[in-house]
């Protein structure tokens, strides 16, 4: 997602950093990554498409106005998002895709804790968990994803055949397309609701899937798509 994500800012004295905004179109539109100014980075993100954040000024400076307030120990690390989501217009700048993917809408995973999103209003996720292990949840964001994939990690991780998926569907009494069994956590975001997704003329009539919006051959990635369904659909029933 971002260079910089993730790493301590202390230490960085010989460029400064600021959030961008990646392009509204292509991989992860909207995005609010963080990145260099020295004036090639610059002029290579503006090239791109990206947008300089610099209302929220550079994270270098943020940090030494903390340190020296004593907001901030003088070892203890600068979190990289703690600038914009602490200041007041900040958390609302990120696209809610960003915030539900990167799961900021629970306190344990988001750099500041109580952060609000008020763009997450008349969204919904539902968290499916693993049977066999601790990973992190799959998410199904407005109804998209999360079981597709949860029985992708326990063919693929956990070694999982057609008569063990089919035995776990017959235990918790319902198809394995629909294993809300698995539901951790349900989470209803108050506010208006999304409007309905308009069909692409490729969506899958057999589950919730639709091609990227960028993506430049649809067909071709529902026929890939619905080879997926080869397993549960043909070889599950004939065993």
């Amino acid at each position: 997602m971002a260079d910089f994500q993730g790493r301590a800012i202390s230490g960085t004295k010989f460029e400064q950093h600021i959030y961008y905004r990646r392009p509204l179109t292509g991989d992860e539109p909207g995005w609010i990554i963080i990145g260099g100014t020295n004036m090639e980075r610059q002029h290579d993100y503006m090239r791109r498409g990206f947008q300089a954040l610099s209302q929220f000024g550079t994270l270098e400076d943020r940090e030494s106005y903390l340190r020296q307030t004593g907001q901030l120990g003088k070892d203890e690390p600068m979190d990289p998002w703690r600038v914009i989501l602490e200041h007041p217009e900040g958390p609302r700048e990120f696209p809610a895709e960003q915030v539900m993917i990167l799961r900021w809408y629970q306190d344990e995973h988001c750099p500041i804790p109580g952060t609000k999103f008020p763009q997450l209003g008349g969204h919904s996720i539902v968290e499916y968990q693993c049977p066999e292990c601790r990973c992190l949840p799959f998410a199904a964001i407005d109804g998209v994803g999360g079981i597709e994939p949860l029985g992708r990690h326990l063919r693929i991780v956990h070694s999982w055949d057609r008569a063990s998926l089919v035995k776990y569907g017959e235990k918790v009494n319902i198809d394995f397309d629909a294993i809300y069994s698995s539901i951790v956590h349900e989470y209803e975001f108050s506010g208006a609701k999304k409007e309905a997704r308009k069909s692409s003329g490729f969506d899958c009539d057999e589950c919730d899937w639709t091609p990227k919006t960028n993506a430049k051959r649809p067909a071709l990635a529902l026929t890939l798509h619905k080879k997926e369904h080869e397993f549960t659909l043909e070889e599950v029933a004939a065993t």
